[in-house]
């Protein structure tokens, strides 16, 4: 599964919360364990599931570029 983040805010910006909610809400709606932002990539890892990240920082006339790609 891949996350793309856009903002203008450069590489300071903290996306474990972010990854945690899109994990959360993926798991959801396939199992029935109780997913929490806590537990979600624990068990996203459990059942073999990754999320890539990759930000996007606004760049001369908007045009976006890749600042940061991670695997998680």
């Amino acid at each position: 599964m891949s996350v793309v983040y856009q903002t203008p805010r450069g590489d300071d910006l903290d996306t474990r919360l972010l990854r945690a909610n899109v994990l959360k809400g993926v798991l959801e709606g396939t199992t029935t364990a109780m997913v929490n932002l806590v537990n979600a990539d624990l068990l996203a890892k459990k059942r073999g599931l990754s999320a890539h990240q990759c930000r996007l920082s606004n760049v001369m006339h908007g045009a976006p570029w890749v600042q940061d790609a991670s695997g998680s």
